[in-house]
Parts: C-alpha cells; structure tokens; sequence
C-alpha cells in the first residue's frame, strides 16, 4: 500500500529496512521466499484490491502497478490466480470468490 507504480528493488527495500541487501536476501531466502516471489506477491494482493473495491481499468490498474503494458499485467495476473483481471472481477463481483492462488 506505500507504494504505487514501480515497486522498489531489493536495494532500496533492505536500505528502507536498514539492512544490508546480501542480509535481506538471506533472511528472505531463510523463510523460503525469493524477493521476486515476494514483490508478485504485493502485486496480486494490490491488483486483487483494486479490482474488488475499485472501478479503476485493468488498463490503469496495470500502470498502477508499474507494468507498461497491460497485456503484461494481464499475463501476469492470469499466471498468478489462474483467470483474467476481468473474469476476477466479474466472478468477486458476482459472488464472490478467495484470493486466487
């Protein structure tokens, strides 16, 4: 939620943490998750937000998120929760359904 558009890298995370990049990747890799897997993870949990609670465009949702284009958001977001952006959206609005995958 403090970030819109690009997430910031490893870098800038461990530096916000106060940490040293190599200790944040550790620590990371220590509980079993890459930074990569932890960034498509913030990108879900946001791009399933805004698609639940907002009447925001898969186009502006995806440029939210920092893709520039939204055919790469709408790849991204089928490999995450198995569906479109906008069958998601259809199907939560319709009756609801969990977070995907």
């Amino acid at each position: 939620a403090l970030f819109s558009g690009d997430l910031p890298g490893a870098p800038e995370v461990a530096s916000a943490l106060g940490l040293a990049e190599r200790t944040l990747r550790r620590q990371l890799q220590e509980e079993g998750v890459g930074f990569r897997a932890l960034t498509d993870q913030v990108r879900f949990t946001k791009a399933a937000n805004l698609l639940q609670h907002s009447s925001e465009s898969i186009e502006q949702i995806a440029l939210s998120l920092g893709y520039a284009e939204q055919a790469s958001f709408i790849r991204a977001f089928q490999r995450w929760a198995d569906m479109t952006p906008a069958r998601y959206r259809r199907q939560y609005r319709g009756g609801g359904i969990g977070q995907g995958k």
